[in-house]
């Protein structure tokens, strides 16, 4: 995953026009969940809404649960594990940051366990594999959902998680193929210095030239 595009697209200020179009996309998408849809205040260009957060969480999570024993109700500690492929719909605004969606998880679900831990990440399957991004923790997700939208990039998704899937996934690789996508990476990089430095100088020159033109 490109997460220079990606940050690039978080950040971009679409149009009042592309913005409609993109909740209404989104509204239709998620037309059998009253609690996700996006309502948009024209007037101060604010909107609110839900967001689709999926759980990929590792280990089971303390959390703190409310029992009732003979009338007398009691608080107490227990240990839960999130199936996989669960999914929780959460109220946001345009401002709410992935931190700020981290600390209402954690706070919803009573969850005890240090909360710097989680993380939120973008998934997206490509057409050779799965790949995720670390979401800063000033994006807003919100936002960056209705991107998705305008952008027609259906593949994406967001995760809450108490591991970094893209370093995870890379575990189980034998050497060979750990050294082939070094080697790999490595190329990329050497081209992309080639492609900078041949810039450079292309641009050195003509810089160069308009100076000395400008001297006579």
């Amino acid at each position: 995953m490109d997460s220079n595009n990606t940050e690039d697209e978080c950040n971009q200020n679409l149009s009042r026009e592309t913005l409609e179009n993109a909740i209404d996309g989104y509204n239709k998408r998620y037309s059998f969940n009253k609690k996700a849809q996006v309502m948009y205040n024209k007037s101060s260009e604010q909107y609110c809404g839900g967001i689709k957060v999926f759980f990929m969480l590792r280990e089971p999570v303390g959390m703190l649960a409310d029992v009732e024993f003979d009338g007398v109700r009691e608080r107490i500690f227990t240990q839960f594990s999130f199936k996989s492929r669960s999914s929780e719909i959460l109220k946001v605004s345009n401002q709410t940051t992935a931190e700020q969606v981290i600390l209402q998880i954690h706070r919803q679900f009573r969850i005890t366990d240090d909360i710097s831990k989680f993380c939120l990440y973008e998934r997206e399957n490509t057409e050779k594999s799965i790949e995720f991004r670390k979401l800063g923790d000033f994006e807003r997700p919100l936002q960056l959902s209705l991107m998705w939208i305008a952008n027609k990039r259906n593949d994406r998704r967001l995760v809450f998680s108490d591991y970094n899937p893209s370093v995870e996934k890379y575990i189980e690789e034998t050497e060979e193929s750990l050294k082939m996508l070094l080697d790999t990476i490595n190329k990329v990089e050497n081209q992309a210095k080639e492609d900078i430095l041949e810039k450079y100088h292309y641009y050195k020159q003509a810089l160069t030239k308009i100076i000395m033109q400008k001297g006579r």
